[in-house]
């Protein structure tokens, strides 16, 4: 698992994986990948999630809800918007 490898080599917490796969799906909507940066937005989101960290959890909601409205996917993007 990615998670694990950055961890490993860099000694990297899990909010600062976080922020990498955050950053890295922010990447991925500047180049119009929407699939990968929704991966990448989820992954965030969960780790966020599990450690309660509610300033990043606010901004991997909204970066979901952007990445699966330029996707198209509005249904997927409104819980997220909300």
């Amino acid at each position: 698992h990615h998670s694990l490898l950055i961890k490993e080599r860099w000694k990297a917490s899990a909010e600062q994986i976080a922020i990498a796969y955050n950053n890295i799906g922010i990447v991925y909507e500047k180049v119009e990948d929407y699939n990968w940066a929704i991966r990448y937005h989820t992954l965030a989101l969960r780790i966020r999630d599990s450690l309660q960290l509610l300033p990043g959890l606010s901004s991997s909601y909204m970066n979901l809800a952007v990445a699966y409205d330029r996707a198209g996917q509005k249904s997927e993007a409104k819980p997220y918007y909300y």
